[in-house]
Order: structure tokens, then sequence, then C-alpha cells
């Protein structure tokens, strides 16, 4: 299968957990790699982490994260803001980003990074 239909295949369904990701086996060799724009909410035992999107270039990726981190600035729910100007729990559970399926936030905020994963062919 191409590349581009396995990481199509894993991005359509949200619940894909960035594991499965790291583990895909594909047929294009040890050195290819993906970027995973990864969110993340909670801290200690209440953290959350999951996998909003896979992109094939790193400058993809950081564009998309960035969109995503501006979405949550935008929204008054990232991580970096102060609490105070967070919406209020009910609302954060509530809210609904257009550009992750997976979005969710508590009272620590959202943030998105992205995770460089190789792509390993057997």
């Amino acid at each position: 299968m191409p590349v581009t239909e396995t990481l199509l295949s894993l991005i359509r369904n949200p619940e894909t957990p960035i594991e499965v990701i790291r583990d895909c086996v594909i047929e294009e060799g040890p050195m290819a790699k993906c970027f995973v724009v990864q969110g993340c909410t909670g801290e200690y035992s209440d953290r959350s982490e999951w996998s909003a999107a896979v992109l094939l270039s790193r400058e993809q990726a950081d564009a998309y994260c960035e969109r995503l981190n501006q979405w949550c600035r935008d929204n008054r729910v990232h991580g970096s803001q102060e609490n105070a100007g967070l919406a209020d729990s009910a609302s954060r559970v509530a809210m609904k980003c257009p550009l992750d399926v997976s979005f969710t936030a508590d009272y620590t905020g959202t943030e998105y990074v992205v995770v460089e994963v190789p792509l390993v062919a057997e």
C-alpha cells in the first residue's frame, strides 16, 4: 500500500492512537518520515494526547500546527493563556475545532506540537 493511502487510512479514524502511526509498516524504506500534529491538554494523570493530523512534510505539519494553535488562541483555550481568560469548563468541553475532530480542552488549555515519526519498512 503506498504511503499516502496508509496515512490517509490512519488519519480518517480520529481514534487512531499515536502508537499505531509510530508502528506503521509501509514500503518506503527506513529513512522515510511523517509528521504527526499532536494535541494535548491536562496535566499529570489527567493529561490527554491525541493525533490531530499526519502530514508528509515538516513545513506542512508546522503550518497546520500553527493554524491549530492560532485557533486555540482565538478561542481563548490555548495553554499559554491565563486561566482567567479561558472559557468556563462547560464551554471548553463543548467546543468543537473545525481543524481537529478530536479536539478537547480542560482548565489547562490545549496546545499542539509536531512529532516526527519514522515510517518503517520490513
